[in-house]
């Protein structure tokens, strides 16, 4: 036992000064990713004899799949500092100051007692990789000289080509379906797919693919080229062509040579631009990924990450949502380039289910001198450099080298091309932003991590799409991008940091370049929602422009858009911090931001710091948003903008904004509460005057009412016009907020609805007597005297018949019988004449009680009137 406590330190000592000299003495900066720890020192692998770690497999048969690890015979020599890391690929753990493991458990998680038996269990999700791994113990393992002491049997990979991570992407044709996913080798990548499922395991259609992949040399440094890197195989993508619109589709993806396939996912194609599409639609941004089998020590983030994928693949399943769209920092790899095969592997319980479009956000694109829009003047970032925002001060390090490369790789979305820049290595110089219809809303995601202002490309290209967009076609606009325009954020406009890129002076970048085109001067072309993440928080404004807010004007029209942060999806969230006091703090001085002390900005309508994302909704005449709470499911914040177009094709769009009852309650205020003159007085009406939203006229405010739980512009009504409006749709119930009017208004309304029905039942008679060809005044003419008279000829007609019959039979056939044909004859005629007498007498009956009636319902609706 000596002799290993010996060893141990000897190996203990040689981590610390290879270390030491890696690094030298200084610090290392604290970081948010769970490996970062281990990132600034310099392990060693000295293999104990006497510990033995063991899984229960030797071979990986699929991804996802659960092993249990036993450590045993550490004894004497256990550290509280101990981990248990996964090493992939297998020959990594013996050289482990050369590549990060992939993830890790504290020895003692689980095992209260292995510091003294020196054994433990512990049970871990593996992922196919593509390659072989081991479990190491690492002694000392949260430490500045970790050592690994001892290595399991390899695990081997029975099918390193196995489809994981498969993402659906749209492209700008509804008819077209893109699916990605990785495997090994390059191989012959195929799609199948099927619009039947009685066909299946059949596939009629086929699509071949197409293979890329990057390696270190093409990212831009730190963490990325050489602790971090891990091998990412193979990106497969093929494309589904000739799909019907709005259709649900099977499919699955594999190899056309060795005819391996993967899992069969299903999908439904993308709708035809057009009004007349209805459209579900999924908002998040910030996700981050997370263990399921709690490794690296899982925290908050992981399990916020984890519970908004579930939640949003049960919207997908049970709601219906159709497409899901996330702006930026999707897997916060920070460096730790194994985290992609982690996050993929997590989304991909939505994403093979749904289109997944997606924007770059600071995680997967900043990188000082590779072309972002942050510090181009700035000297290039260290080679050794690996922290966040600001590193060393004058540096921009956010996606630790990734500089765009992995992203761009990963999810090409429509129009968007790779240009790696010679002037910085494995930089992205191409295009990053793109437009795309979907039903009834254009679609517009632009890139905030590259130059964006006044005659830059980007910029062209927003404005240009925004002036081309057809409100007859898609009557909604809505902006997706990663970094705020309106900030709710404590990272502020620090006086001579004008092209850093902290929140409030990117805010301001964003206002001056872009807010006067998504405000279209208030005309009917302005965007309607703009959705961004980065702060991870959700925050939805008011329809805001300049920091003003809009209400509807007496048309009913607003005429400027709404700012949503939505970033709450899964990172860490962030603090309500943006408040007077701060300001006046950090030399915030902007004469925009008129604070008092503690208050948030004016024009933030909600602000709610739980992990989050937003559901969507959108027709020809609504388009509705509601926050989901990740964890429970709960909504909040309903909020629906309505457009009212007077004809299909009509040019002028009449817009307002309504925001429901966020408790679903009924709320219906007693009688005298009612008026606009008590609300005045109690201080509960604020603003512009009100107006009907029935008449759109804010004259005779003292005979207008809030009759329902509708509020803001909408609120209220002249009593009057909400008669009339009733008598029309024979309904008391608001169709906009789904309650009944207010209580006090219940007896007016009633005999309006009395008079209406009245009405119509006067008009349905009037309407059934002129379809059957009678005379309006039923009282001026009586149906069944026609009907008399037409019984009346036709029994002439048959006697006249029957005469000349008989005629027939008896004078001109002469003293022979007569014939059979005339025998049979007579008798028809004998049976035929009282039937049709019968019929015709209880139709006339019938008739005749008709008419009573229509007499009867005209004289009372008459009267109603």
């Amino acid at each position: 036992m000596a002799a290993r406590t010996l060893a141990l330190v000897f190996a203990l000592l040689i981590a610390a000064g290879a270390s030491a000299q890696a690094h030298g003495t200084g610090q290392h900066p604290v970081e948010p990713h769970a490996l970062d720890k281990f990132a600034f020192s310099a392990p060693v692998s000295f293999l104990d004899t006497g510990v033995k770690i063991t899984t229960n497999i030797s071979v990986l048969y699929h991804t996802r799949t659960w092993v249990q690890v036993q450590v045993s015979g550490a004894q004497g020599v256990a550290q509280a500092s101990d981990i248990i890391a996964l090493y992939a690929p297998a020959a990594s753990a013996t050289q482990p100051q050369l590549k990060q493991f992939v993830k890790y458990k504290q020895a003692t998680a689980g095992n209260p007692n292995y510091l003294t038996t020196g054994a433990g269990t512990y049970v871990f999700q593996l992922l196919n990789y593509r390659t072989d791994m081991v479990f190491a113990l690492v002694h000392s393992g949260t430490t500045a000289s970790p050592v690994v002491s001892a290595i399991s049997a390899p695990i081997a990979v029975a099918n390193p080509n196995e489809p994981t991570g498969q993402h659906l992407t749209l492209t700008t044709d509804p008819a077209q379906m893109i699916i990605s996913w990785t495997t090994r080798d390059v191989g012959s990548p195929i799609v199948q797919w099927t619009a039947d499922p009685a066909s299946l395991p059949f596939f009629p259609n086929t699509a071949a693919g197409s293979s890329t992949t990057y390696g270190a040399a093409d990212l831009c440094g730190g963490l990325d080229q050489k602790l971090g890197f891990f091998d990412p195989g193979t990106l497969q993508s093929a494309q589904m062509t000739g799909l019907v619109p709005a259709t649900r589709y099977w499919y699955r993806v594999g190899d056309a040579v060795t005819l391996t396939f993967g899992e069969t996912f299903t999908f439904v194609s993308a709708p035809l631009a057009g009004p007349d599409a209805s459209v579900k639609v999924i908002m998040s941004a910030d996700n981050g990924q997370g263990q399921p089998d709690g490794s690296n020590e899982a925290g908050p983030q992981e399990l916020g990450a984890l519970n908004t994928t579930r939640s949003i693949i049960s919207d997908i399943k049970s709601l219906g949502y159709t497409i899901n769209l996330h702006n930026g920092d999707l897997a916060y790899a920070d460096g730790y380039l194994s985290d992609w095969e982690q996050y993929l592997d997590m989304i991909s319980g939505y994403s093979s289910l749904v289109p997944f479009m997606t924007q770059e956000g600071n995680h997967e694109r900043d990188w000082t001198g590779s072309n972002d829009a942050f510090t181009p003047t700035l000297p290039a970032v260290p080679a050794t450099a690996t922290s966040g925002p600001g590193c060393n001060g004058t540096q921009v390090c956010d996606s630790r080298g990734e500089c765009g490369v992995i992203y761009q790789k990963r999810f090409p979305m429509p129009g968007t091309t790779f240009a790696p820049n010679a002037s910085a290595q494995g930089a992205n110089n191409g295009v990053s932003w793109y437009s795309y219809n979907y039903g009834p809303i254009h679609f517009l995601s632009y890139d905030s991590e590259v130059p964006y202002d006044v005659g830059t490309p980007q910029h062209a290209f927003i404005a240009a799409d925004l002036a081309k967009v057809d409100r007859k076609v898609t009557p909604w606009v809505v902006v997706n991008v990663h970094r705020m325009v309106y900030a709710n954020s404590a990272f502020g406009n620090t006086t001579g940091q004008a092209n850093i890129g902290n929140d409030q002076t990117v805010a301001i970048r964003q206002r001056a370049a872009l807010e006067s085109l998504f405000y279209a001067g208030g005309s009917e072309n302005h965007v309607d929602a703009v959705f961004y993440g980065h702060e991870h928080i959700y925050v939805r404004t008011c329809p805001v422009y300049n920091f003003t807010c809009f209400g509807a004007d007496q048309k009913g029209y607003v005429p400027a858009p709404m700012y949503y942060t939505n970033g709450a999806a899964g990172r860490s969230l962030t603090a309500i911090t943006f408040t007077q006091s701060y300001e006046a703090q950090n030399d915030i001085t902007d004469a925009f931001f008129p604070l008092a002390a503690n208050q948030l900005p004016v024009y933030q309508s909600t602000t709610s710091s739980i992990y989050a994302y937003t559901r969507l909704t959108a027709n020809a005449t609504h388009l509705t948003t509601v926050g989901v709470d990740a964890s429970t499911g709960a909504t909040f914040d309903p909020m629906s903008i309505i457009v009212a177009v007077a004809g299909r094709g009509n040019t002028h769009l009449r817009r307002f904004s309504l925001k429901l009852d966020p408790g679903g309650q009924e709320k219906l205020p007693p009688d005298q509460r009612l008026s606009v003159a008590h609300l005045q007085r109690t201080g509960e009406l604020a603003g512009d005057a009100p107006e009907c939203r029935i008449c759109l006229s804010g004259e005779r405010p003292d005979a207008l009412a809030a009759a329902c739980n509708c509020i803001g512009s909408m609120r209220f009504a002249h009593v009057s016009c909400l008669e009339t409006w009733c008598e029309e749709r024979q309904s008391m119930v608001c169709e906009i907020c789904g309650k009944a009017y207010a209580a006090p208004l219940t007896a007016q309304l009633m005999a309006a609805l009395e008079r209406g029905a009245a009405r119509h039942q006067r008009e349905q008679v009037v309407q059934l007597m002129e379809v059957d060809g009678r005379a309006t005044n039923v009282g001026y003419m009586s149906c069944c005297g026609a009907s008399r008279a037409r019984v009346y000829v036709a029994v002439l007609l048959m006697f006249v018949v029957t005469l000349g019959l008989l005629y027939v039979v008896l004078f001109v056939s002469g003293d022979s019988q007569p014939s059979v044909w005339a025998v049979m004859l007579l008798r028809i005629l004998a049976f035929l004449l009282p039937v049709y007498l019968i019929v015709q007498a209880v139709l006339a009956y019938f008739r005749f009680r008709h008419a009573q009636n229509a007499r009867r319902l005209q004289t009372e609706g008459r009267n109603a009137v």
